[in-house]
């Protein structure tokens, strides 16, 4: 592994990953490299987060690689971008990796910077401390704030439906109340969902019907 760079080792991984091709004595070499670079020297964010989402997609859990990155990021979390921590985060849920330090440093810094968080990485960082089981009450209430000022935003129903529930599932961990804005606000994400579905289905019907005249007016073409 040493003839590798830290680039060079992501990019493996990822193709691995996107191949969907768990070379198991690769990803162990892999796993043992990284640690110990991440010990002795620094080891770029992106490089980092690509390897362990990567060992994510493949479904490969290397304890001593997780480990590493949980003694390891925590005090480096304002150097990661908003994707960075989504990403890191989610892939430690889809491993059920719980390491109580790093999901409390993630939990803690978080709440700072959803402002710069995409949609998608909101939705990943909710559904991952929900999946993780990790009880947080600032998290919970953050981010229920930040979904509640976005719901205009979520046009599809599904995502409406999948954000809420994970929410959901944050505040039965916290045991805390939301506040009755925030709630009132969340609420309204049902009524969103039911505008989204009508959307969705008007939209159906107009692709439809323009099918159906395309069709006709190509026999009429051909009647000619």
């Amino acid at each position: 592994m040493g003839e590798y760079d830290d680039q060079g080792l992501a990019n493996v991984v990822y193709a691995l990953g996107r191949l969907k091709t768990p070379h198991k004595p690769l990803l162990e070499a892999v796993g043992d490299e990284v640690p110990r670079r991440l010990e002795t020297e620094t080891f770029g964010n992106q490089e980092l987060v690509n390897i362990v989402y990567a060992f994510s997609r493949l479904g490969f859990r290397h304890e001593g690689l997780l480990r590493a990155v949980s003694r390891n990021v925590p005090p480096r979390l304002q150097e990661f971008k908003p994707q960075e921590l989504s990403n890191m985060l989610f892939a430690m849920s889809i491993l059920q990796f719980r390491h109580r330090g790093f999901l409390d440093a993630m939990c803690d810094h978080i709440p700072r910077r959803l402002k710069s968080f995409t949609q998608q990485n909101l939705e990943n960082v909710v559904y991952a401390v929900g999946n993780l089981r990790h009880r947080h009450e600032e998290f919970a209430q953050a981010t229920a704030l930040e979904v509640a000022r976005r719901i205009p935003q979520f046009k599809r129903a599904k995502r409406v439906d999948t954000i809420i529930e994970s929410l959901k599932k944050l505040q039965r961990q916290s045991g805390g109340q939301l506040d009755p804005a925030v709630q009132e606000a969340l609420n309204k994400g049902t009524d969103l969902r039911k505008y989204a579905l009508e959307v969705e289905a008007a939209l159906r019907n107009v692709e439809r019907e323009s099918i159906q005249d395309y069709i006709k007016e190509i026999g009429r073409a051909s009647c000619r």
